[in-house]
């Protein structure tokens, strides 16, 4: 009941490193210590339900009435910890099993990766193994209290329960498999409980906004899987494109601030239908706060399951914000543009705050080159060679936070906002029509499954100005960060594949989250369009349709299949390592038991002992044939040695012996 506990408590995660588990840990090592021997809790049945009453008063006040997974997870622990004082009787463990189910439940509103999928099937192995062995001890109490000090004899039963538990569960994963894919499907959620308690330190949000960040901490959660048909850029040029912010707001805010439609009328967009898409990507969201989309480049379409629509700008986002996971299909061009802007998107574009440090305007005066690319050079060059440096933290002089005008004049050092905010307005200032990208940069490649992991902590902020005749030009004047600092780590990621335990674990997880949690309607209509046509190809034996199956669905149906088969395989050699131990395992009266049937079946006398030493001396054999199966006779049906290896020893001896006709009766 222990493992059942912790195991719980990893599945809800960072929500169950709580308060009331200081509590649950010295319940069960009680429980440990005082159960065998069935000595009771100081504390009466009564004084223990008003004792949790209170306590769970004091998590709804600790936790606050808006908390509700946190207050919930709480409450569960609570309820685990008296119930390991009273573990006696089958129903505890019911009632257990219960609590069980309740926080496997919460732990689905607050994650569903591969690791949950994991865990449950911990539970489901643990809890009935549980009932198993409580119920067999309840039967048969009295005769294992005689033996209470043999643990030896005690693991015998328990073997067994746990050899039957996993055949159970072979045969149970099936039948859940079978109804998962052939139930019908909502493509939407029925209900959704709110976003994962905690929020992420580092990530992605559509706005600049670092003036109060002290520290910034970065998060390695994994942001989105992605694969990429097409021709892909190195790692370092991976830009994922999210939103894109047009106001600023002074100092280093940045908002959307989105120009109405109409100023984007003279404004060209590549047209997927002539050949402008480039690549063709295949996106998996984690779960999280969703509501933009990302992509190399500038989308030109999109595939979702949830409704989505194309801002006038170009970004791409939900119609209804979702914490789901997500799996959309993408195809996208290099950013592209018209020739000319409109004199009122240009506008929006050269948009300046109210106040402007007047140091700030000197310094982008001194930077103005004789034309809008002369203005670039200069200030990028600037920034190269003016002594920035990247930072996660605010300036020892600064700590409360730096405003843009220290970072820009005094500090020189700071992360990506501060410097896509800082580029962003001397090219304004140098009348240069500049907006703020946000959304992230590179990624870890995964050889396994072919396909790109981008984390929490390489969300990342750049600029695009505008050039004449080139459009919206991506520029970054962010330098790398140093080597030995997490954000190195975390740059450094962006140049190296994944290692192979990480390859396999993330090829799990985009499996998982592209199989179970994205299986959608149309998904399950393609799947049975496949087996249909397996069925028609079996019953009219037409070997050529078999060899065109459909794959399970449009994308990713080869890797469908060869994970099918890899688990197929994977639980037939676990099946067999089974089987193979426990026949390994036999006592010897199981092989004395088939010694007899052996020798019964072989025409060597019936049941009675020493029939078949009369029958043996009736064949006309080789004495020392004889005497041999004489020796294996003795040993595997009466000695106390019987094993398995003088089994197959008697059956190669009874086998030599079939060739040579019975003696007449002398």
């Amino acid at each position: 009941m222990a493992g059942i506990a912790l195991v719980l408590f990893l599945a809800i995660g960072s929500d169950a490193l709580q308060w009331p588990l200081l509590l649950w840990l010295p319940a069960t090592l009680w429980s440990l210590w005082a159960g065998p021997s069935e000595r009771p809790f100081p504390l009466s049945g009564r004084l223990r339900f008003v004792a949790l009453l209170s306590l769970m008063l004091v998590a709804v006040a600790v936790a606050g009435l808006g908390n509700w997974l946190v207050m919930a997870s709480q409450i569960l622990i609570l309820a685990l910890t008296f119930k390991a004082l009273e573990l006696r009787e089958l129903r505890d463990v019911y009632q257990v099993a219960a609590l069980v189910l309740l926080g496997l439940g919460i732990a689905a509103w607050l994650r569903v990766d591969l690791s949950l999928g994991l865990y449950l099937l911990l539970e489901v192995l643990l809890v009935p193994l549980a009932l198993l062995w409580q119920g067999y001890w309840d039967a048969c109490r009295g005769q294992l209290a005689r033996v209470v000090g043999s643990s030896r004899e005690q693991l015998v039963p328990l073997r067994r329960l746990v050899l039957f538990d996993l055949g159970f569960m072979f045969l149970l994963l099936p039948v859940l498999a079978l109804f998962f894919l052939l139930l019908p499907r909502t493509p939407t959620p029925l209900w959704h409980w709110g976003a994962a308690a905690g929020t992420a330190v580092s990530g992605f949000q559509a706005r600049l906004d670092p003036r109060d960040i002290r520290e910034l901490s970065l998060d390695p959660a994994v942001a989105f899987r992605a694969r990429i048909q097409g021709a892909v850029p190195p790692p370092a040029e991976l830009y994922w494109q999210g939103a894109i912010l047009w106001r600023d707001d002074g100092g280093a805010n940045w908002s959307r601030g989105l120009p109405p439609r109409s100023d984007f009328a003279g404004v060209q967009q590549a047209d997927p239908r002539l050949g402008g898409a480039s690549w063709r990507e295949t996106i998996l969201l984690s779960s999280g706060e969703h509501e933009f989309l990302f992509s190399l480049g500038q989308m030109q379409s999109v595939q979702s399951s949830r409704p989505v629509e194309r801002l006038p700008d170009g970004a791409w986002r939900l119609r209804e914000p979702s914490h789901e996971p997500l799996r959309y299909e993408a195809l996208a061009s290099p950013d592209t543009g018209a020739s000319t802007l409109p004199d009122s998107l240009r506008k929006v574009a050269l948009q300046l705050p109210a106040r402007v440090d007047p140091q700030v305007l000197a310094l982008a005066r001194r930077l103005r080159g004789a034309d809008a690319g002369a203005s670039v050079a200069h200030i990028l060059h600037w920034f190269a060679t003016a002594d920035f440096r990247y930072s996660l933290k605010a300036p020892a002089a600064y700590p409360h936070g730096q405003s843009l005008s220290d970072f820009l004049l005094r500090t020189h050092e700071g992360y990506c906002e501060y410097y896509a905010a800082g580029l962003a307005l001397l090219l304004r200032l140098d009348g240069v029509p500049a907006r703020v990208v946000v959304g992230y940069r590179g990624g870890e490649y995964n050889p396994v499954g072919a396909f790109w992991v981008v984390r929490q902590n390489m969300a990342h902020a750049w600029v695009q100005a505008w050039l004449p005749g080139r459009g919206w030009v991506r520029l970054d004047a962010t330098p790398a960060a140093p080597s030995g600092t997490t954000a190195g780590a975390a740059a450094a990621g962006r140049d190296r594949a994944l290692s192979g335990t990480d390859s396999l674990w993330n090829w799990l997880q985009w499996q998982w989250l592209n199989w179970v949690i994205q299986l959608t309607p149309a998904k399950q209509r393609s799947l049975w369009s496949a087996g249909g046509s397996v069925l028609q190809g079996l019953a009219h034996w037409q070997t050529p349709k078999l060899r065109k199956m459909p794959t399970l669905w449009q994308h990713g149906g080869h890797d469908t299949l060869r994970a099918l088969g890899l688990l197929t395989v994977a639980g037939m050699v676990l099946i067999l390592a089974l089987v193979w131990r426990r026949i390994g395992r036999r006592g010897v009266e199981f092989w004395q038991q088939r010694a007899r049937r052996r020798l019964a079946r072989a025409g060597f006398g019936d049941s009675r002992p020493g029939t078949e030493f009369v029958a043996l001396a009736q064949r006309s054999i080789p004495a020392p044939q004889r005497q041999a199966l004489v020796e294996l006779i003795r040993r595997q049906r009466y000695g106390p040695r019987a094993d398995r290896a003088g089994d197959l020893a008697l059956k190669r001896g009874l086998r030599a012996i079939r060739r040579h006709p019975s003696a007449d009766p002398q």
